[in-house]
């Protein structure tokens, strides 16, 4: 725990199976709009650590850093919630609700581990009666903090940094096939902001601000992945993506237009785990209209967009 804690803080400082669904276990499934997944289960996070630990100030004011630890299976269920939460709020999806999926994981006895093959996680998907699946672990979280103590002045202060690291998979339950996966590492660090310090210093609300920071940046890397911004069009310069409100487009987000490559499977499951053979350029958002975008490039080869090319969110939107 304290070597993965060590190396944790480090990291701020550099900053199908074919079983037919069972009678009676999988949700109802409404209609899908062309394009669109109908619905999506999310299971429960995994927690990879039992306990993370956060820093706390001194008790006394020439006293040193304190810490206290917070239990794994706690954040993680934290995670869910905001994970389930955002899903729903985007009003895109079925989200498959908490309740059906608990049920069914515990009628199958489904034990979470690392390296589940993706064929039975399919299998779960369709019992849920999903069209996607979503699994993620918190990884790490945590703050540390740090006395600072100018001897010739006897100025005495205390910084925070910290942070949280997701990892997740979209499983596309009708191929069995992986969409995508990945991690999502967000840090902070008082000296750099400020702001932050009452936040970072307050290891619940730290806790908090992590899981709603990470969640959103989770939410996205799922849109991105299940329902893709497009370039539809390029017209004078200027890049038509085909969504437009209604979607997390606003003026000045900013995307990475992606080139499509061979795909590169896994040798022992088959499964999809890149076709992207780089990126293109990126992209702004300029205007957003009923049912289209229109970006600007900001960097790279405007040769190398083609209409159909998928856009990834570069930067998500700060929640502060």
């Amino acid at each position: 725990m304290k070597t993965a804690l060590i190396l944790f803080m480090s990291v701020f400082a550099l900053v199908q199976a074919n079983d037919p669904p069972q009678p009676g276990t999988a949700a109802p499934v409404s209609p899908a709009a062309p394009g669109v997944p109908a619905s999506i289960a999310i299971l429960p996070f995994d927690a990879a650590l039992p306990r993370y630990m956060f820093g706390t100030g001194p008790g006394s004011a020439d006293g040193d850093c304190g810490s206290v630890e917070r239990n794994g299976a706690d954040l993680a269920r934290r995670c869910t919630s905001e994970l389930l939460e955002r899903m729903v709020d985007l009003k895109r999806f079925r989200v498959i609700d908490r309740e059906t999926v608990d049920r069914v994981l515990k009628e199958q006895e489904f034990v979470r581990r690392q390296g589940v093959d993706p064929r039975e996680l399919a299998r779960l998907g369709r019992l849920l009666g999903a069209d996607r699946l979503v699994v993620s672990s918190l990884e790490l979280a945590g703050t540390s903090c740090r006395r600072i103590e100018v001897r010739a002045s006897g100025y005495l202060t205390f910084e925070f940094n910290g942070g949280i690291e997701v990892a997740y998979r979209v499983l596309d339950v009708a191929t069995g096939e992986l969409q995508t996966m990945g991690r999502l590492t967000r840090t902070w660090d008082s000296k750099q902001d400020p702001d932050l310090k009452g936040v970072l210093a307050n290891p619940d609300g730290a806790a908090t601000f992590f899981i709603q920071q990470a969640m959103a940046a989770e939410m996205h890397a799922v849109l991105d992945a299940i329902d893709p911004i497009k370039v539809a069009a390029i017209q004078d310069g200027a890049v038509i993506l085909n969504q437009g409100r209604g979607r997390l487009t606003s003026t000045g987000g900013t995307f990475r237009v992606m080139i499509k490559g061979d795909a590169i499977r896994d040798p022992d499951t088959g499964a999809i785990l890149s076709d992207e053979a780089g990126e293109a350029a990126i992209i702004q958002v300029v205007a957003v209209e009923e049912k289209i975008s229109r970006a600007r490039i900001v960097a790279g080869d405007a040769s190398k967009i083609v209409v159909g090319a998928a856009c990834k969110t570069l930067d998500v939107p700060s929640l502060r």
